[in-house]
């Protein structure tokens, strides 16, 4: 994996996604990236980084940042939901920052992944009672008060948020491995 890619902090991400005219958090845009490579959405690389950013203007030095950036990111993530090694992870806030952001942060990846997903039609989902099962899920986590968790730390908030990233993690992977089986 590139190095600049892993390195890359979310606050960075933020600013530049926000300086080149995107009106997405990191999280909902690698959220929409893994839905649309998730389904193996045909020119999901296009449909990203226009979904993401506005067109640039020619001779825009920050739009070209963030879309060479944009393009490093993909080539991670892509590769991460093709390897087999469990690779694949979330881009979130870091675990220093607030419960409150990291929460809000995964409701906002898992409504970027619901899309990507949705852009490519129900056909384009793998089919399977797990599979449905786990797409309820993720709708049912998008409707979650994140407001309504406390604004100090709670060990059992930690935990909860913990695991329910790996289950959005978990689950994402094995959307993706089913929908390169039915393809195959």
């Amino acid at each position: 994996m590139p190095k600049s890619v892993i390195t890359v902090s979310y606050a960075r991400r933020a600013k530049l996604l926000a300086a080149a005219g995107g009106d997405v958090s990191p999280a909902e845009a690698d959220g929409l990236l893994s839905g649309l490579l998730g389904i193996g959405y045909p020119q999901a690389a296009e449909c990203w980084v226009a979904e993401l950013i506005e067109t640039p203007e020619e001779g825009d030095v920050l739009a070209a940042e963030c879309a060479s950036e944009l393009r490093l990111w993909f080539q991670v993530v892509e590769k991460a939901l093709q390897d087999d090694s469990f690779s694949f992870t979330l881009f979130l806030p870091p675990d220093e920052e607030p419960l409150l952001e990291r929460a809000r942060a995964l409701k906002e990846w898992v409504e970027g992944y619901l899309y990507g997903l949705g852009l490519g039609g129900k056909k384009a989902l793998p089919q399977g009672d797990d599979i449905r099962e786990g797409l309820r899920d993720l709708s049912d986590l998008t409707r979650m008060d994140i407001d309504a968790l406390k604004e100090e730390t709670d060990e059992s908030n930690e935990a909860a948020l913990m695991q329910l990233s790996e289950y959005v993690r978990l689950l994402v992977m094995m959307i993706a491995e089913e929908k390169r089986h039915e393809s195959n």
